[in-house]
């Protein structure tokens, strides 16, 4: 499960700068507006600038152009990342909607099926039997379908299948978070559901690559739905992290193996 953090190795900006930039060309509509969300952006109220960024005077077409220009920009396929590619993961689901990742694989000549934020896409997804690629927030190659704001936060409570993957992704599978702070809302929400529903009885052990120890409701939560949090080093770009995540992996039929705590731990040692 790919958070921002992987798109900030390809040099798409996070959330506070890409506001940011977006601000800039909302300025071209209404200053008031750019300014306020720049405001919004530096008590990191980031959903709120969003919003604000919806609501400003922009046609759909300079809105869209905007988005296309701050996210959809050529990104630079690093070794890390075209390593990541590689690797035997069973899927790849991301909150993400630029291309670095999906443009890594193609470049590594990884076969993947992908899909989109559509709920039958979501819904394909949940029984596919092949390796997938699955953008959860939309595509930055259709910018109208992309999650950014607080009222596109809402309009994913009332999409069913989006909530069913996700708690069907944990309830039946491991798990490897990377790059992502749970800081999202709705997903956050989305856990604590999980959390009161299954009663704290997860059936696999999922794992979430931090670079900071969560605090304490957040600890809570990840150990009541059995995701261990594992510290690492954020020096270097976050090398001790890529580093176990694109280890080099040896010849032979993929193993069906999940990665044991055992693993992830001696290698972060």
């Amino acid at each position: 499960f790919l958070g921002a953090g992987a798109s900030v190795e390809a040099g798409i900006k996070p959330w506070g700068p890409a506001l940011e930039d977006l601000a800039k060309f909302a300025d071209a509509a209404s200053p008031s507006y750019a300014e306020v969300m720049r405001a919004e952006v530096t008590e990191r109220r980031y959903l709120h600038a969003a919003e604000l960024f919806y609501m400003s005077p922009l046609t759909p077409e300079d809105r869209a152009k905007a988005l296309t220009s701050v996210f959809g920009q050529p990104t630079n396929l690093t070794a890390r990342l075209r390593a990541l590619s590689r690797q035997r993961y069973r899927a790849v689901v991301t909150t993400n909607f630029d291309t670095s990742f999906i443009n890594a694989a193609t470049k590594e000549s990884v076969d993947l099926l992908q899909f989109g934020e559509a709920q039958d896409d979501i819904a394909s997804a949940r029984v596919c039997q092949s390796r997938f690629f699955l953008r959860l927030h939309g595509r930055i190659e259709v910018p109208s379908s992309i999650v950014l704001s607080r009222s596109h936060y809402e309009k994913l409570k009332t999409l069913d299948s989006y909530a069913f993957f996700v708690q069907s992704l944990l309830s039946n599978t491991s798990v490897l978070f990377f790059g992502f702070s749970f800081e999202d809302p709705f997903l956050v929400a989305l856990l604590t559901n999980l959390r009161d529903a299954s009663r704290s009885r997860m059936r696999n052990k999922s794992f979430a690559l931090l670079s900071d120890k969560p605090e304490h409701t957040l600890g809570q939560l990840l150990s009541e739905l059995n995701i261990i949090p594992l510290i690492y080093s954020s020096e270097n770009g976050h090398e001790e992290a890529w580093a176990l995540l694109t280890k080099p992996i040896l010849d032979g039929p993929p193993s069906s193996d999940h990665y044991s705590e055992n693993r992830i731990r001696h290698t972060l040692a």
